[in-house]
Order: C-alpha cells, then sequence, then structure tokens
C-alpha cells in the first residue's frame, strides 16, 4: 500500500504487502479495537478529576510508557504532573523520584503543595539520594520562612515591638539560609530607621533602644556570618549606624577593623574614608590625612578589568586642604584646593584668598604727647609699603566732607606729607595664606594735631587719622539730648571752651563747652561724629557706637569670603547613600517576600 496526502502531495507512506478484507455490509470487524494515545489520554484525564487516582494511573502509565516520546509537550507535562501526584497517593518511591525529575526540566514552574514537596524529599531520601533529598527540604523550610514572615509583615503595622520580636525568633529559629540572612540584615533596618519616629510613637520603644537593637543584631551577623556575601553591606550599615548617632569614635575604630577584615570587598574604601573623616572629625589629623592620602591615591579595577578612582576622590581631596589650611599651611592646602576647586565654592574662595593682596589698620588711633607713635599695619602677599602722613585741619575737613564715616578716604592730591617712608613686609613668605601678617610702623611725630595716614602697597591702599592730643571726650545720649563731656586725660580737669562740631547725617551742629566742659545737643536717632578741637591742634574724635557696629558688620561681610557651609555628613554624604541603597534594595526584596502569594513550592526551587 502507498499513502498519499490530499493537501501534501510530497508526504508519502509505503507499508508492507499484506491481506486486506473488505467486510460486507452487517459483518462486525474480528480485530481487536486499540485505543489512540488521544483517547488513553483524555479517559486518564476524567478518572483523574473524578478522584479515580487508580484508574488514571493506570491508563496514564501505559500512554507513557508506549508514547512518552510522541507525546505533545504540553500534555507531556500533564501527564508527568498526574503520575507523580498519583504515585504519591501510591507511596511508589521510586515513581515519585521519576516523575519529579521529568518535570525538572518540562515544567519547572509548577507549584507543588508543600506536604506533596516534603513526601518527594522523603522518597529522595529512602532511595539514597541524600544531595537531592537534602536540597529539597531546604527549599520547603525556605518557603514555610517565607509564608512565617508574612504574620510579621501584618503585626508592624499594629505592633512594632511584637513583629520585630517575632521577627526575631524567626531568624533564630530558621537555619542559615540566604532568605532568612537577609530577613535578619531587615530586622537590624527596621530597628534602626524606626529609631527617630519611637520618641513621638507609642510602640514601647525608645530611640536608643531600637538603635542599641539594630547595632548589637549588625554586631552578631558579622561575627557569626563573616564568609556570608552579605556581610560587608552588614558592616557598611553598621557603621552608617554610628555616624546616624555622631558617634564619631565608634565610627572610626569599627571602620579600621572592618576595612581590615573586608579588604576585597567594593566597601573597603567606604570603610577607610569614614575612618578618616570620623578621624579627622575627632582632631586626630595625622592619621586620618595618612588614610585620606590613601584614598586620593587609590585605584580599583573595574569589572571590565580596568581601573578607577574612588567615589570619595574628590571629599578626600577637598579635606586634606583643609586640614593643611587649618594648620595654616597655606601652599600645601592651595595644592589640594586646586584640584577640587570646580568641585566646592569654598576652596574656590579660599584659594582667592590665599592669592589676595591686602593692607589693613586701625582706622582711628590716639596718642598723648611724648608717647610713641606706633601704628600696626595688618598685610597679606605685599612686599613693602610706602607710608604718608599728612598734619590735617580736622574740623575743616569736615565742614567740606559734611560726613567724616569716610574721613580716612580724602583726596589729598596735590599736598605735600608731613612724613615719608618706605617699609619692608615679609612678601608671600610671611604674609600670605590664610593668615595676615603684621608689621609695627613707628611715624617720627611728635606735635598735637591730627593727622590723615596713607599707606600704599603696590596697587592696594589703606588710612587711619592718628590724633596726638591730651584731650577725650565722653559722650552720652542722656533720652532726649546728647551730652558731650571734654577732659583733660592727663590731669583729669574738665576742659571748658572747647569747640564741638557734631555730624549727623549731613547736617552739622556747632558750639562750645561751657565752664563744666560740657555741651548738650538736641536729642537724634543716632549717636553722631563728634569733633572738638581745643586751641589750634588738639583735636579729639568720637564716632557714635551705633555707627561704629553697623561699619564693622558691613566691613566683615564685605570681607569675607562666599563659604559653602558643609555639615559632617555632607562629607559621608557617599558611604551614607551607599548604604542607602542596600537598605532599598533590601527593603524592595522584602516587601515582595511579604506580597507573595505561597501556594506551595516551584519545582525548580527545589532542584536548583
Amino acid at each position: 500500500p502507498i499513502i498519499r496526502s490530499v493537501s501534501k502531495p510530497s508526504r508519502i507512506s509505503l507499508g508492507q504487502e499484506t491481506q486486506l478484507t473488505v467486510l460486507t455490509r452487517g459483518r462486525g470487524s474480528e480485530d481487536k479495537y486499540r485505543a489512540t494515545p488521544d483517547e488513553i489520554y483524555n479517559r486518564g484525564r476524567m478518572h483523574w478529576d473524578a478522584k479515580h487516582w487508580r484508574e488514571a494511573r493506570e491508563l496514564l502509565t501505559r500512554l507513557w510508557d508506549e508514547h512518552k516520546d510522541r507525546l505533545r509537550p504540553p500534555v507531556k507535562k500533564e501527564v508527568a504532573r498526574i503520575l507523580l501526584l498519583s504515585a504519591i497517593e501510591a507511596g511508589d518511591n521510586s515513581a515519585m523520584v521519576s516523575f519529579f525529575e521529568v518535570l525538572k526540566e518540562q515544567d519547572p514552574d509548577l507549584n507543588i503543595e508543600f506536604e506533596n514537596v516534603i513526601r518527594i524529599g522523603e522518597a529522595y531520601r529512602i532511595l539514597g539520594e541524600h544531595p537531592r533529598s537534602i536540597q529539597i527540604f531546604l527549599a520547603v523550610i525556605q518557603e514555610t520562612f517565607g509564608r512565617d514572615l508574612q504574620v510579621t509583615g501584618v503585626l508592624e503595622q499594629r505592633d512594632l515591638k511584637a513583629s520585630l520580636l517575632l521577627l526575631l525568633r524567626l531568624v533564630m529559629e530558621y537555619p542559615d539560609l540566604p532568605s532568612v540572612l537577609a530577613a535578619e540584615q531587615t530586622l537590624a533596618d527596621i530597628a534602626l530607621s524606626r529609631a527617630g519616629q519611637a520618641a513621638r510613637e507609642k510602640w514601647g520603644l525608645s530611640p536608643a533602644q531600637l538603635s542599641y537593637f539594630g547595632i548589637e543584631l549588625l554586631r552578631k551577623f558579622i561575627y557569626i556570618h563573616g564568609d556570608d556575601p552579605t556581610a560587608a553591606d552588614a558592616g557598611l550599615n553598621l557603621v552608617s549606624a554610628f555616624l546616624d548617632l555622631e558617634d564619631w569614635q565608634r565610627a572610626a575604630d569599627q571602620s579600621g577593623i572592618l576595612a581590615g577584615v573586608f579588604q576585597k570587598s567594593r566597601h573597603v574604601d567606604s570603610f577607610r574614608y569614614t575612618r578618616a573623616v570620623a578621624l579627622w572629625s575627632l582632631d586626630q589629623q595625622q592619621e586620618a590625612l595618612q588614610l585620606l592620602q590613601q584614598i586620593a591615591d587609590a585605584r580599583y579595577e573595574t569589572p571590565s578589568g580596568k581601573t578607577r578612582t574612588s567615589e570619595n576622590r574628590d571629599l578626600a581631596l577637598y579635606i586634606i586642604g583643609q586640614i593643611h589650611h587649618a594648620a595654616n599651611q597655606t601652599e600645601d592646602a592651595a595644592t589640594y584646593y586646586e584640584q577640587v576647586k570646580d568641585l566646592f565654592e569654598d576652596a574656590r574662595a579660599s584659594l582667592a584668598r590665599f592669592h589676595s593682596r591686602e593692607l589693613n589698620i586701625d582706622e582711628i588711633s590716639e596718642f598723648r604727647p611724648g608717647d610713641e607713635v606706633q601704628i600696626e599695619l595688618r598685610y597679606r602677599n605685599i612686599e613693602e609699603a610706602e607710608v604718608l602722613a599728612y598734619k590735617v585741619n580736622l574740623m575743616t575737613l569736615a565742614l567740606r566732607e559734611q560726613d567724616l564715616s569716610r574721613v580716612t578716604e580724602v583726596n589729598l592730591s596735590g599736598i605735600s606729607p608731613t612724613i615719608s617712608t618706605t617699609v619692608q613686609l615679609g612678601g608671600k613668605g610671611a604674609g600670605g595664606g590664610a593668615m595676615q601678617a603684621s608689621h609695627e610702623v613707628t611715624l617720627p611725630i611728635e606735635e598735637v594735631g591730627a593727622y590723615l595716614v596713607i599707606v600704599r602697597g603696590e596697587d592696594i591702599h589703606t588710612s587711619c587719622l592718628v590724633l596726638i592730643n591730651q584731650m577725650e571726650l565722653v559722650v552720652e545720649d542722656n533720652s532726649g539730648n546728647i551730652r558731650i563731656q571734654s577732659i583733660d586725660p592727663v590731669t583729669d580737669a574738665l576742659i571748658p571752651g572747647v569747640q564741638i562740631r557734631i555730624l549727623n547725617q549731613g547736617q552739622v551742629q556747632s558750639g562750645t563747652t561751657d565752664r563744666r566742659g560740657l555741651f548738650v545737643s538736641d536729642a537724634t536717632d543716632l549717636i553722631p561724629t563728634v569733633i572738638a578741637r581745643r586751641g589750634s591742634s588738639d583735636y579729639a574724635f568720637f564716632r557714635g557706637s551705633t555707627s561704629i557696629q553697623m561699619d564693622s558688620r558691613i566691613d566683615q561681610m564685605n570681607r569675607m569670603p562666599s563659604t559653602q557651609n558643609m555639615e559632617m555628613q555632607d562629607y559621608l554624604k557617599n558611604v551614607i547613600q551607599f548604604n542607602d541603597d542596600n537598605r532599598d534594595a533590601r527593603d524592595g526584596q522584602w516587601q515582595m517576600e511579604l506580597q507573595k502569594k505561597r501556594k506551595g513550592i516551584q519545582v525548580k526551587q527545589a532542584a536548583d
């Protein structure tokens, strides 16, 4: 016989020569009936659905033995599943093992109930397949642990203390499976993250108790499971807990230990850097410098085989610069600030200050006749300065300028100085960097009077008013008027007939002290500037305290460089972020475990 396909003529089947009998109408066949594979499969399925497992097993076993290589994949999976479960009902250990191995390849995502998985594991044990038996039992334990965890998740929202205690009991009772170790770290995460809220919540736990609980859990984890791949994560979490508490000493000590223990961990740089910053905060500068320099120079291998610098390199360089800056080692500080000036505003401002040239002098100095006239010149990055002193009529100057708040900036061009000299300063070696240097300048002035002293250093200049006098002023705001008393500081005598000139917001008021040396003026909102003259050249000068304080604040604001105020935690942002990322990953896995629908165990869980 030759059989051809109608739709595909290329399909041909050739048979052996045989006798063909054609039955007449009404004559029955003498051939024995043979059910097709589809008939056997469907009959077996119907028996199984009707809970006739023996009949189903008998039919599907015959189907498997005779046609397993020709069964379609979906049918093969279903037949193997029914034969596995019916073997469990029959207590057939060999069949259980055989069909579980089939399903491991054909349907690894199949869920099997806990009780049945335990029975399969027992079958492997009876047959001497101990590694597979242990593997199956561990899968059962792990899944059972996950089911118990869901109770702690429900409790956490209602009773944190009960939830923590239950989770602690679970991680102590179960073996050290990966999921159990992950839950132990999550337990520490929950305690540490909730410590800040404990003071305002009714949990029956204080912030200190939660922090201590979390820290001790992490200590125990590191000591017992130090070889586990996640132990370094626990170490980073422990260090971060000390940082949250601002316990710099324990952060430094623990980081040093962990850096030695986990030398090949991806967190080793974080441990070293944390120790360096903690020691810096504890003023242990030398060891901090050594560690920071190691971090700045370190190169770490990447998965691609290349090398990279430390994530903390820029912060390490910045801190090294600050340590040298604090020790007034400005050249060394500038070397490190230069490398990070584009990242930190404060580094740029400090560099600008190191390189700036300054001259400063007290605005007003008073001396008595016969005293040595010596003024302090404060400077930075100036090698020499020209000093000029001009004798001035302070009363005339006051009338011309109307306001002596900027008396030291008066233009004296065209007037010959009384004194002209040049002084040598220390230049960059003595007056450069963070600190100003000072130089005492002696002026050979003996004659009583007012002198405007101007100091020039290259393109920088400053000035001051020097008074050689034998008179002092006591000015009081007497609720409604201003009382000005002139006194001879040598004899303590009250001086009458002293000319008084009061400058106040562009207005000038003049008068003379009475026989008591007293002059009384109308009240003003601010205590004004007062100039007094006895005779032709004995001057006294007073500027109101309110104005002086205000000018001082403005001057201080003008001199302060723009800074970037960084708290200690800002220097540890990389370390804290690494730990936060780890916590977020653990929390994501934790939430998945709590929300997972546990209907049994997948074959692949017990077979991997």
